[in-house]
């Protein structure tokens, strides 16, 4: 009898068969809801037995919390992307936009994307999983304001920063949610609040 291996395999069929798995579980996430999502659904789409599912996952939720690290991981990409732009003395508010931009292109671009962050507000495992991330992410972006912004309190920033992140991460799922032409607006009302708030404690 095989022993369960959970967490990605290395050998090249395993991995194939981890795959096939993930790949199934977010179709059924995206086409099929958090409701109905469950094992035995997952190994029918994937094409493999319901025990090879338990070989990888000790349960659904694990396969949905491997599914929010892998979008995480894609995010933080571009959270890199944007990071690397910016300069001592260089406007953060434009890159900070471009930033808003890209993870709403992005999060809609992705399979499931838009349900996964609903699950990630759902599910408490998962809801750990998207708070943790958002606290890095806070952390990351005070330490860029503390590059930007020397003469301002340390504290003060990362409160900021918290503050940016929070809101803009709220504000984006809102517009996940809603019809294309509301959720322009809504992203076009964040920014203008972002503006005014930086341009306060900034630059003001």
């Amino acid at each position: 009898m095989m022993e369960p291996q959970h967490g990605r395999p290395r050998q090249a069929r395993s991995r194939e068969t981890y795959g096939k798995i993930l790949t199934a579980a977010l179709d059924i996430l995206g086409t099929e809801g958090l409701e109905k999502f469950n094992t035995n659904l997952v190994a029918e789409r994937a094409g493999v037995p319901v025990a090879t599912i338990y070989r990888y996952f000790p349960d659904k939720i694990s396969i949905m919390a491997t599914l929010a690290d892998q979008a995480v991981a894609e995010w933080n990409h571009w959270f890199d992307a944007a990071e690397a732009l910016i300069a001592p003395g260089q406007d953060f508010l434009p890159i900070w936009e471009d930033l808003i931009d890209t993870y709403v292109a992005g999060v809609k671009a992705m399979p499931a994307g838009t349900a996964l962050r609903r699950a990630m507000h759902a599910v408490p495992e998962l809801r750990r999983i998207d708070l943790r991330d958002n606290q890095a992410l806070s952390g990351r972006l005070g330490r860029v304001f503390e590059c930007l912004y020397p003469e301002i309190p340390p504290e003060s920033l990362h409160r900021i920063a918290a503050i940016l992140l929070e809101t803009a991460v709220a504000c984006i799922d809102l517009s996940l949610e809603s019809s294309t032409e509301e959720a322009a607006a809504l992203i076009a009302e964040l920014k203008t609040l972002h503006r005014g708030y930086l341009t306060q404690k900034l630059l003001g």
